[in-house]
C-alpha cells in the first residue's frame, strides 16, 4: 500500500479576539486545526479537525457552519462543510471533522472557515490555513529498455531512486512479465543499501525479445533505518525498439552435393539488412546422422556490407543412407555483440532406379535447386539465438 509521509500537519492553535460589536462587549474564541493521518498516501483523504473554544463566561456563541476551502474567499472550492446549528457557551469545546482530498505528492494548501454568531445577533468568520506536504512514501522506480539486437536480446533497466529521509537497507527489486513479450535471464536484484537521496539502476538482460510496448510488475522489498519491513508493488511499463537496419546475415542458395559418405554444402551468407556485418563464419554443426568433417567444417567469410552476399563452401560426413538435415550456424557481429544463428538444409539422395532425387518441402516457399543430381530444400525458419559479448 502506497504511504505518504506528512511533514506538515497544522497551523497551531490561536487564540482571537472578537471585534466588539454596536451594543455588547468584545468576547474571545479560539480555533485550533490539525491534520492526520501523520503519513497520508496519494489519493486518500486527509481529516482537518477544527476545534472551537469558548474561555469566556458571559458569553455564548452559536456555531452556523465550519468549511474547508482552497483560499481564503468563501466562494472558492469548497472541499467539505458541517452545519452544526449548536451553541457554544462558555467554557466549552467542540470539535469538527472535515476531509481534505490530496491526490498527488507535493505540498497541498486549504483554508479553514468558521462562522459563528452571538445571541445578540452579531457574526463573526475566522479563517484558518492548513498545509499539508505529502511525498513519496517509497522510493520511486521506473523502466527502460536498450535497443532490440538481430539476436532478440535486450537489457531491461529498472532505475530505483530513494527519495526518503533515510537510507534503506536489504533491497530487493523482482521483475515479473504482466504484459510482457520476453524472456527474463534472471528476474531478481539485491543491493545492500540505498542512501537518501541516491539512485542505483538494476539490469535485467532479457531473451526471445519481440519489440512492442513491454508491462512488468515490480516487487520492491526493503528495510528502514528504524527495522521496519516494507515491501510495494508497482506497474511499470516500458517499449522497446529494434535496433535500427541492423545486419541481419541468412544463409540462402544452398546446394548439397554427395561423394560417399561426404557431403558438400554451398551457398551465400546474405546480408538483408542495413548494417555491415563484420566476422562471419559458417559452421556445421552436429547431429545423430550428421558429423563436421575433419577438414573445412568451416568457412570463414570476413565482412559481408549491407544488402550483399558472400559465397562460402563447407563440409560434412554422413552415416545415413536415405534423407539427412545438416545443422547450419552463421556466427558474425553486429555492435560489438556476435550474433549465432542457426538453420539447416534437408537433403535427400536420388532413389535407386528413378535416377532423380527426391525432396521435402519446407514451410516457406523456396524453389528446389538442382545440384549434383539431387534436390534440396532450405529451412529457413531460425531454431535457436544465442549471444556472445563480442
Amino acid at each position: 500500500m502506497r504511504r505518504a509521509l506528512l511533514l506538515a500537519t497544522l497551523i497551531v492553535a490561536a487564540s482571537v479576539s472578537l471585534p466588539a460589536a454596536a451594543g455588547q462587549q468584545g468576547g474571545v474564541i479560539s480555533v485550533e486545526t490539525t491534520a492526520t493521518p501523520e503519513r497520508p498516501t496519494p489519493d486518500q483523504d486527509v481529516t482537518v479537525d477544527v476545534t472551537l473554544s469558548n474561555p469566556t463566561d458571559d458569553e455564548s456563541y452559536n456555531v452556523r457552519w465550519v468549511a474547508l476551502h482552497n483560499t481564503t474567499d468563501p466562494d472558492s472550492t469548497m472541499h467539505d462543510r458541517i452545519k452544526p446549528t449548536e451553541n457554544l457557551n462558555g467554557g466549552e469545546s467542540a470539535n469538527y471533522d472535515l476531509t481534505m482530498p490530496v491526490d498527488e505528492t507535493g505540498e497541498h494548501h486549504a483554508v479553514a472557515h468558521v462562522f459563528v454568531d452571538t445571541l445578540h445577533g452579531d457574526t463573526y468568520t475566522f479563517t484558518r490555513n492548513v498545509t499539508v506536504t505529502v511525498v513519496q512514501p517509497h522510493p520511486a522506480m521506473s523502466l527502460s529498455t536498450g535497443a532490440v539486437g538481430p539476436d532478440d536480446r535486450t537489457d531491461v533497466s529498472l532505475q530505483l531512486s530513494n527519495g526518503l529521509s533515510e537510507e534503506i537497507r536489504g533491497v530487493s527489486v523482482e521483475l515479473e512479465g504482466q504484459n510482457a513479450t520476453m524472456t527474463l535471464d534472471e528476474d531478481r536484484r539485491v543491493r545492500s543499501s540505498l542512501q537518501a537521496g541516491n539512485e542505483t539502476t538494476m539490469t535485467f538482460p532479457a531473451s526471445e525479445v519481440d519489440p512492442g510496448r513491454q508491462t512488468f510488475t515490480a516487487t520492491l522489498t526493503y528495510t528502514t533505518e528504524s527495522g521496519e519491513y516494507r515491501t510495494v508493488t508497482r506497474s511499470l511499463s516500458t517499449t522497446a525498439d529494434p535496433v535500427e537496419n541492423p545486419a541481419t546475415l541468412t544463409l540462402t542458395g544452398l546446394r548439397v552435393s554427395q561423394d560417399g559418405d561426404q557431403l558438400t554444402i554451398r551457398g551465400s551468407a546474405s546480408n538483408l539488412g542495413g548494417g555491415n556485418a563484420t566476422g562471419a563464419m559458417v559452421t556445421v554443426g552436429q547431429s545423430a546422422a550428421v558429423q563436421p568433417a575433419q577438414s573445412q567444417s568451416r568457412f570463414f567469410v570476413g565482412e559481408v556490407p549491407a544488402s550483399d552476399f558472400s559465397s562460402f563452401e563447407v563440409q560434412a560426413t554422413t552415416t545415413a543412407n536415405g534423407t539427412v538435415t545438416v545443422p547450419l550456424e552463421v556466427s558474425y557481429v553486429v555492435d560489438d555483440t556476435r550474433v549465432n544463428r542457426t538453420t539447416s538444409v534437408t537433403f535427400t539422395p536420388a532413389q535407386s532406379g528413378t535416377g532423380e532425387a527426391t525432396t521435402r518441402q519446407s514451410s516457406f516457399p523456396v524453389p528446389p535447386l538442382a545440384a549434383g543430381g539431387a534436390l534440396v530444400v532450405v529451412l529457413f525458419g531460425a531454431l535457436g539465438w544465442r549471444r556472445l559479448r563480442g
